[in-house]
């Protein structure tokens, strides 16, 4: 190093260091940033998954509902249409609300029996 001052050998070596920690820091964001992308992916795999699922529920829930379905389960379990009266809606408050106009299917003969003997009658109403 002829020639050279100290002070150009200081600058010099506090040039490498600070070109050496750069190329760290850049080696270290560019890791992170791999890391990242790999984390994205997965979760937009997951988010497509769940996607997935909740289509085919929904599918499930739509064939679980299906008002024949529905009316053949109610036949099953002896329940029938509500009459008039027998739905009772309550407020947050606790207070009953009016109840809404149900128009009602003629009733069986052997339900209106049933009816009279103390049986149980459950319906859903749609508001």
């Amino acid at each position: 190093m002829k020639g050279m001052t100290k002070e150009w050998a200081l600058t010099f070596a506090f040039s490498g260091l600070i070109l050496l920690a750069l190329a760290f820091g850049l080696t270290w964001v560019n890791i992170e940033r791999t890391d990242m992308a790999y984390e994205l992916r997965r979760l937009q795999t997951d988010t497509e998954t769940q996607a997935a699922l909740i289509s085919k529920l929904e599918v499930e829930r739509d064939t679980l509902t299906t008002p024949d379905r529905l009316r053949s389960l109610a036949g099953q379990y002896g329940l029938v249409q509500a009459r008039p009266g027998q739905i009772r809606r309550l407020a947050a408050t606790g207070e009953e609300l009016p109840s809404p106009v149900v128009a009602s299917a003629p009733v069986p003969e052997k339900s209106q029996k049933k009816a009279q003997r103390g049986g149980i009658r459950v319906g859903t109403v749609k508001p």
